[in-house]
């Protein structure tokens, strides 16, 4: 819960990364799914090593999913401590800190660039979650890159240890087994019942309007005539024509048409005549 907080208030404070960088997270931001789905979850109980054995390893940690018997988490309960009695400052939590984290990765996707045989991300460019992890970590102070492990969707990987399991399966899995998560998972109510904490998330992709605001001299008054600012005067010009043509020209096709069945019903009308005349006078 602590780290939630924290990762909360870090994303909006001064960011240390480059101009250029920052321009390019920015860029990717936009291409985004239309959603705001990006974020880092973490379980609501205090981070302890719970029953199970905790292994040491280089990343990625190659922890089966749905592993029963490998823990990877951190125990927080000292820093808790020492938060709540102001020995320790709260940006100061998770400093010096090797935190382990379940990093979700889909190939081919391009938020997480990792290479299969040589185990690691792309130099340079090793996908937005990667830096924007990174950045995370630079503002806090903790460490991540050599204590992280793959988790693979199940509609990529249908682990043999559970077949039967759901994607909130996997994501309890996850947080009972690293410091936290990281990645697009869904924030639900059923899940939160289940002790997963879904932080604010870093992007929001919700669609909005924006408008320019009024330069100085402008007037913010009503317009009548506003509707007509998006296009030229000949553009509108065209369109008015258009409209008149292609009214003139449906008008022109149904006349004809009608004139065309009025004589083909005339015609078959006449025909019925003559034949029922020949039956009265027969």
């Amino acid at each position: 819960y602590t780290f939630g907080l924290l990762t909360s208030k870090l994303a909006s404070s001064p960011s240390p990364l480059s101009l250029r960088k920052m321009r390019r997270m920015k860029s990717r931001t936009r291409r985004l799914p239309s959603y705001n789905l990006f974020i880092v979850c973490l379980h609501l109980f205090t981070a302890v090593l719970t029953g199970g054995t905790s292994i040491v390893d280089t990343a990625p940690l190659l922890t089966p999913q749905f592993a029963t018997n490998i823990t990877h988490r951190t125990n927080l309960c000292n820093r808790q401590l020492l938060l709540r009695t102001g020995a320790l400052e709260f940006s100061d939590v998770l400093r010096g800190l090797n935190l382990n984290v379940g990093l979700l990765y889909t190939p081919e996707n391009g938020y997480v660039n990792y290479n299969e045989e040589t185990g690691d991300f792309e130099d340079e460019n090793p996908g937005f979650w990667i830096e924007i992890l990174d950045e995370l970590a630079l503002r806090a102070g903790f460490s991540w890159r050599h204590s992280y492990g793959i988790i693979r969707p199940l509609f990529v990987d249908s682990n043999s240890l559970n077949p039967n399991a759901t994607t909130t399966d996997l994501l309890v899995w996850t947080v009972n087994t690293y410091d936290f998560t990281f990645g697009e998972w869904d924030g639900t109510v059923d899940r939160m019942k289940l002790g997963v904490d879904f932080p604010t998330g870093f992007s929001d992709t919700s669609t909005i309007l924006i408008a320019n605001k009024n330069t100085a001299g402008e007037s913010s008054s009503f317009h009548p005539f506003a509707f007509l600012r998006p296009f030229d005067i000949p553009v509108w010009g065209a369109i008015v024509a258009t409209i008149f043509l292609t009214g003139i020209t449906y008008r022109t096709i149904h006349k004809l048409y009608s004139v065309a069945e009025s004589r083909d019903y005339n015609t078959s009308n006449h025909g019925e005549g003559k034949k029922n005349s020949n039956q009265i006078l027969k």
